[in-house]
């Protein structure tokens, strides 16, 4: 919520982006000095938001005059690395050929690891690891729906079959 209401001043109010375009000039970082529109119903849409505001291998010390200080930027910071395998596995999910189901049950296992790693970790903010939590019970929730299919069924044959037996399911004949 926090986010949000800072990215909203940074796009709409013209003496906040002057502000925000002179600190990213003065810092050197890349352009376009804009920050990204997210969209509820797009969570990779939050992932480049983030990421057009981070840029990790810049310092950013802004000034307390902008409302901004080191919590907000390292918040923001945790975000993106949080979001980054989400957007990562995303994309393996839409190469063409690649979206095959045992796969799937592959990344949702990362992303339960990932989660629950984040959850665990005392190093991240309570609320980032009330979010993850979150989303862990989400994936949860999807994950449990997937046991009464039979596909699924299959697939976590296969992929428990190759976990214990690498190498191809069937011999040549």
């Amino acid at each position: 919520l926090q986010f949000c209401r800072i990215v909203k001043k940074l796009r709409f109010s013209p003496n906040s982006k002057a502000e925000f375009v002179e600190i990213c000039q003065e810092k050197e970082c890349n352009t376009p000095h804009t920050v990204e529109r997210d969209v509820c119903t797009r969570w990779n849409s939050t992932f480049y938001q983030m990421k057009s505001i981070w840029q990790r291998h810049k310092q950013h010390g802004l000034k307390r005059k902008h409302h901004l200080d080191h919590s907000n930027i390292k918040l923001a910071h945790d975000l993106v690395n949080i979001l980054a395998i989400f957007h990562e596995l995303t994309l393996q999910v839409f190469i063409a050929g690649s979206a095959c189901l045992a796969n799937i049950v592959i990344y949702i296992n990362q992303i339960t690891e990932h989660l629950s790693t984040i959850i665990s970790d005392q190093k991240y903010p309570s609320a980032l690891r009330n979010s993850c939590q979150h989303g862990l019970k989400i994936t949860n929730k999807y994950y449990s729906l997937t046991n009464t299919s039979p596909l699924y069924r299959i697939a976590i044959f296969k992929y428990g079959f190759l976990f214990i037996f690498p190498g191809p399911l069937l011999s040549n004949r």
